[in-house]
This record gives C-alpha cells, sequence and structure tokens, in this order.
C-alpha cells in the first residue's frame, strides 16, 4: 500500500491486493475446488499516527468473482497498535 500523509499525523492509504486460497470448508466439508483459488482487488483506507501510537482503519473490495454466483471478498479491517524500537 502507498500511504500519502497530511498534517504530520493523518494518512491516506491506498493500493491493490493479491489473495490465495489455501484451504475452505462448510461444515467440515471441503469446498476448496467449488471456489476460486485467486482474488485480486483495491484496497483503501485512512490512518493516524501520533507519538508511538498508530491507528488504521481500511476497506478491501475483491475484484474477482470467488464462487459461480458472483460472490466476492469485502473486508473491513481496524487495526490498533504501538510503533516499538530496538
Amino acid at each position: 500500500l502507498a500511504k500519502l500523509y497530511f498534517l504530520k499525523v493523518f494518512n491516506l492509504q491506498v493500493g491493490s491486493q493479491v489473495s490465495f486460497l489455501i484451504s475452505a470448508e462448510n461444515n467440515g466439508t471441503n469446498i476448496k475446488d467449488q471456489l476460486n483459488t485467486f482474488d485480486f482487488g483495491l484496497v483503501g483506507g485512512i490512518g493516524l499516527d501520533v507519538w508511538v501510537f498508530h491507528s488504521s482503519i481500511r476497506y478491501n473490495y475483491g475484484l474477482t468473482d470467488i464462487d459461480s454466483k458472483d460472490g466476492i471478498n469485502s473486508v473491513l479491517q481496524i487495526s490498533l497498535g504501538l510503533w516499538v524500537s530496538r
């Protein structure tokens, strides 16, 4: 992802994402052969970095149909963290 900073503490995050399906089960039944094993998507988000604290919220939107019913991946990510140095 590319991070574009403004006001020294805020950032916009934009980019792409590639995903590979490793396994898939539904009620203990393997359904991996019913799904597309590759996904390409777009990611956008905002973040806040203040002193040693970090937070962000991102949305990942899949562009590849992952099943025969036009299903796509759609993910909202929220993160909180601390920057530490060794």
